[in-house]
């Protein structure tokens, strides 16, 4: 999301204004569809399954965004509200559901240090990933702007996280699917079994 004014800007006609009106769509969709997200998943369980096909969805999007028509200054593009919205969606799933799964997995008694890792790595991630994007895109600047193979990359990492994801309901699956339940009683066990997914 660092550089999506620039991306709407130089490679879908929008000027600087309007395109900072669309990326609102993001998280005004985040807030519209993640408290329904959360429903489904108290109600239903199916976290791994909902993250998996979410990451789909964003793979998807960023696919969208790779091989979407670019356009001319002035005369913009609109169809990007679809891929702008599949980012939106992804955010929903990413808040309501990836967050909660973390008490499942890991022993009461650590699950502050487990949120400290993951949110030292998700920052690490993300304090890298725009400099490897940057020199992409300066690399491959002649060719739409040169945020085509920027999309493709991140295509790869996504790809990267749907597998992960993937392994996960198969793990889950060994040790109780406690992430694929409903409801939270998955917390209880995780101190008995000697399987958890993460001991700190």
């Amino acid at each position: 999301m660092d550089n999506i004014n620039d991306f709407l800007s130089d490679r879908f006609g929008f000027d600087t204004a309007t395109a900072g009106l669309y990326i609102t769509s993001v998280y005004i969709c985040s807030a519209l569809v993640t408290p329904f997200f959360g429903f489904i998943i108290d109600k239903f369980g199916r976290r791994v399954t909902m993250m998996f096909w979410s990451s789909i969805v964003f793979m998807g999007t960023h696919a969208f965004f790779a091989f979407l028509s670019d356009a001319p200054a002035g005369q913009p593009n609109h169809w990007v509200i679809l891929g702008l919205l599949g980012i939106g969606g992804f955010y929903s799933v990413y808040a309501a559901i990836f967050w909660p799964c973390v008490p499942l997995v890991v022993e009461e008694k650590v699950v502050g240090s487990a949120y400290g890792l993951i949110t030292a790595l998700q920052n690490l991630m993300m304090c890298s990933i725009p400099l490897i994007m940057g020199a992409i895109h300066d690399a491959t600047i002649s060719y739409r702007k040169g945020y085509f193979w920027t999309e493709i990359t991140l295509i790869g990492i996504v790809s990267l996280g749907t597998l992960v994801t993937a392994w996960m309901f198969f793990v889950d699956k060994k040790t109780g699917r406690r992430l694929e339940r409903v409801g939270t009683s998955g917390a209880k066990t995780a101190k008995s079994r000697a399987s958890s997914f993460i001991h700190v």
